[in-house]
């Protein structure tokens, strides 16, 4: 068996980490998962390097230390790889639920004024993150996001009531300021909101 502490020593030291270093690698101890292009190639390589090990000892005693540190440096090796593939997806994760969180706290904010700053807050990330993700999900930025679901919305309320209701539907989606709103709305479906059940789709 390996000892956990010399694996996380010699982890540490391949990362350029000081030897008693807290890891993950130590907590992780030496399970890989055999499915992960790390645990494939522990298959592959990790019988004959124990072979090895094992011919060394008996022939070559003196070689030993090296063939350990060997074995050490190549299931530290696949440790990290695991970790940082670990670390990728417990990331993208988290990303994940904070576009949602910010996501859903503009829904269910749609008829009032929201800021970038109540956004970032709700979503617990940094400005540069907020608009990283949603370039990367929604190519919008998150207020350009936030204006596309209250025109969407905006566009399905006038269609369900009729063009008597503009001025409603409008401020029940946030858009109060009514000449932007039907400048607006006409870039975005290429009609006025008055004309919107004039038999014309967007």
């Amino acid at each position: 068996l390996l000892s956990p502490k010399r694996l996380r020593d010699t982890a540490n030291a391949m990362q350029g980490m000081p030897e008693d270093a807290p890891s993950a690698i130590a907590e992780r101890g030496v399970v890989i998962n055999m499915k992960t292009p790390a645990g494939q190639r522990a298959q592959v390589a990790l019988p004959a390097l124990l072979h090895y090990l094992l011919y060394v000892r008996q022939v070559c005693p003196q070689l030993t230390e090296s063939a350990e540190d060997s074995i050490y440096r190549f299931v530290a090796s696949l440790l990290i790889d695991e970790s940082a593939l670990s670390l990728r997806s417990l990331n993208a994760i988290n990303a994940k639920r904070s576009l949602d969180t910010a996501c859903g706290f503009m829904i269910a904010n749609i008829d009032r004024t929201v800021t970038l700053t109540q956004i970032e807050r709700t979503a617990a990330v940094s400005s540069r993150s907020l608009h990283s993700l949603f370039k990367t999900h929604t190519q919008y930025s998150p207020l350009a996001w936030l204006k596309e679901q209250r025109l969407q919305l905006a566009y399905h309320l006038i269609k369900t009531a009729g063009p008597g209701m503009v001025s409603e539907a409008a401020t029940a989606c946030g858009l109060t300021h009514f000449g932007r709103f039907s400048q607006d709305f006409k870039l975005r479906f290429g009609l006025l909101p008055s004309e919107v059940h004039s038999g014309r789709t967007h």
